[in-house]
């Protein structure tokens, strides 16, 4: 599943670094990373380093180009978050198949990719129209950002990939992305993404199936039971519970709910406690 968030202001960056990756803590070192030909062109690789992070979130590039927003206000970017199923993050954060978390992080670069080719456009001046018109640049600068449990404590593996307001156009320019074709192939990114991670998950030998509510063709691994997944599910619960408070359930509606219902992190998760309830 991903979901698309406005990236609310630079300074809310640190909540990405603030996860403490419980049950992939060995995997730290590569807890984040830059991803994009737009990264590759600013020398931005490697480890994403929050005083860069923030710097890049404001406008403000390595090569001293600056993106100056509509009446002096830059949006940040977006946040994609890439999600596993429910039985994927327990067969990978309980079950202990790291090599899982290693497809997860695949099929997203995957998908990043495709975006970065179809999706990414800027608003560039046409001198024969004498006007902006959309451009398809080919480019994004991305920090991606594993976590492995929600908000209340349980396993999720997933990855938050902000995408910053900065793509590269044909006037050798950097510009503002035009998020409209973003928003708009929401679900087709889904879709790329669970045909990804469902053709590795299956490589290493687990037999899938697709998921009750298989949207964009989510799917579970089979064997995993639905009493394993629901019990794990206390967050999802909520979510849907606040959306059934009334007649909802858009893309904008699904975030008020998950904000509404949002709690603070806990420090440990407890998986044996939650196993045994």
């Amino acid at each position: 599943m991903i979901t698309l968030a406005s990236v609310g202001s630079a300074s809310s960056a640190a909540e990405y670094y603030s996860a403490d990756n419980y049950y992939t803590a060995d995997q730290t070192q590569d807890a984040s990373s830059w991803f994009g030909e737009g990264a590759e062109v600013l020398g931005l690789s490697g480890k994403v380093e929050e005083a860069a992070f923030v710097a890049v979130l404001e406008g403000r590039l390595p090569d001293g180009s600056v993106i100056a927003g509509k009446d002096g206000v830059h949006r940040p970017g977006v946040d994609l978050t890439f999600s596993a199923s429910k039985s994927v993050s327990l067969v990978a954060m309980l079950g202990g198949d790291k090599r899982l978390v290693e497809a997860l992080k695949d099929s997203v670069a995957a998908t990043l990719r495709w975006a970065e080719k179809n999706v990414v456009e800027a608003r560039v001046w046409d001198a024969a129209l004498g006007r902006q018109v959309p451009e398809r640049t080919g480019n994004l600068i991305a920090a991606t950002f594993l976590h492995d449990v929600n908000r209340n404590g349980e396993p999720q593996l997933h990855i938050h990939a902000v995408v910053a307001n900065a793509t590269m156009a044909s006037d050798g320019k950097w510009h503002a992305v035009r998020n409209d074709e973003l928003y708009r192939a929401q679900h087709v990114l889904s879709a790329v993404h669970n045909a990804e991670l469902r053709n590795r998950v299956e490589a290493l030998g687990y037999e899938t199936v697709p998921a009750r509510n298989a949207i964009d063709g989510a799917f579970e691994i089979k064997g995993v039971t639905r009493e394993a997944v629901e019990a794990f599910s206390t967050r999802r619960a909520e979510i849907l519970a606040e959306l059934a408070k009334g007649d909802r359930g858009s893309a904008r509606e699904r975030e008020l709910a998950a904000l509404s219902t949002r709690r603070g992190k806990e420090l440990e998760p407890d998986a044996a406690r939650q196993v045994a309830a």
